[in-house]
C-alpha cells in the first residue's frame, strides 16, 4: 500500500514538471539548445496531464480496492 502512495507521490510530481516546465523536459531528453515544437510542447503537456491523474488515482483508488 506504500508503494502506490509512493509512486502516485512520484507520478504527480513528474506530471507537474510535464505540465509546468515542458521546455525543461525538451533539454533534459535532448541536450540541445535548439527550440522544442509546439506538438511537442503539447504533447508534452498532456503527458502531464495524464500522470498527474494516474497519481491521484494511485493514491485514492488503489488503497480502497486493497481493503
Amino acid at each position: 500500500m506504500l508503494l502506490y502512495i509512493i509512486g502516485g507521490i512520484i507520478l504527480i510530481i513528474s506530471g507537474l514538471v510535464q505540465f509546468k516546465k515542458p521546455d525543461l523536459v525538451w533539454k533534459l531528453k535532448y541536450l540541445s539548445i535548439d527550440k522544442p515544437s509546439d506538438m511537442f510542447l503539447l504533447r508534452t503537456k498532456m503527458n502531464g496531464i495524464v500522470c498527474i491523474l494516474v497519481g491521484v488515482l494511485l493514491i485514492i483508488c488503489f488503497p480502497i480496492f486493497l481493503v
